[in-house]
Parts: structure tokens; sequence; C-alpha cells
């Protein structure tokens, strides 16, 4: 297979990235919505939701499809009343946990709705949803997968 390289912009030019340059810059995206808060309850910051109706959310839980499909985020606000609008992250990094350890899976739990565990479900009809990755023993990385239905 060829060697490719990335196409970049210089002086208002797209060129091929010049030889021993390297593309560096900090990561500043962080993916975030607005979302209707369709609990009974307040859900609070860190607890994972899933998408329950029109721009309305849950907490998701890995037991079902039904609760938790499809996982969309993490609550990114401090708390989020009962049918009240809150920020939602669905990527970029973020903090405010606690006991993390770094460099591990983060998956949706099947025992307590919107929260996360480090160990994948494993029960038949239980769903494993990889949430991201702990990055320090505050901050996880958020990075979505696809639903796998356990049989």
């Amino acid at each position: 297979m060829a060697l490719r390289k990335p196409l970049v912009v210089i002086q208002g030019q797209k060129q091929e990235l010049p030889a021993g340059d390297t593309l560096d810059a900090p990561v500043t995206g962080v993916g975030v919505s607005q979302m209707t808060n369709g609990n009974a309850g307040a859900i609070s910051k860190g607890q994972v939701v899933y998408i329950n109706g029109a721009n309305s959310v849950d907490l998701a839980k890995a037991d079902a499809l039904g609760t938790s499909n499809p996982t969309y985020g993490f609550v990114r606000s401090s708390s989020i009343a009962p049918a009240a609008i809150g920020d939602i992250q669905h990527d970029g990094v973020l903090d405010g946990f606690t006991g993390l350890t770094p460099g591990a899976k983060q998956y949706l739990s099947a025992a307590t709705a919107g929260l996360r565990t480090e160990v994948a479900p494993t029960g038949a009809g239980e769903v494993v949803i990889l949430l991201g990755k702990a990055i320090s023993t505050t901050e996880i990385e958020i990075e979505i997968s696809d639903t796998v239905l356990l049989v």
C-alpha cells in the first residue's frame, strides 16, 4: 500500500503535509446537546441517559434494550429537574467523577439505572454499551459504542 499524507492548508493552498511536519492541535471540541429530562425525578451530573422520546432522555440501564437503546451520553450540568432542559454530553472529556481507574473502560451498568461501571454486563438479555475510557481518576473520555445484546 502506498504511503499517503494528509492534506493541509498552507498560505491558503491545499498541499500534502510536508515531510518532517506533524499535525498537532489541542482537542477542544465537546459534543453537547440540550435535552428534556423525561424521568419523574431529577437526573444528576455524570449519570448516563438514553433517548426515550422526541428531545427527551431518561436514566439508561443495561438490563434490556428498552432501557438503554439508544444510549446518548452523560448529564453535564449539575442536575436536571423533571421536565426541565439540561446539557447532555455525548463526546469529549467529562470531569467530576471519583475513584475511576485510569485506562479502564467504562460500561453502562445493568444493575443501577444511570450509572457506569468498569465491568461489562454478562447476563442473557443484558446489553453491553461501552461509554468510554477513564483518562484519570476523575475524567472520562466519552466514546459511546453501538449496543450489543447478550443472548
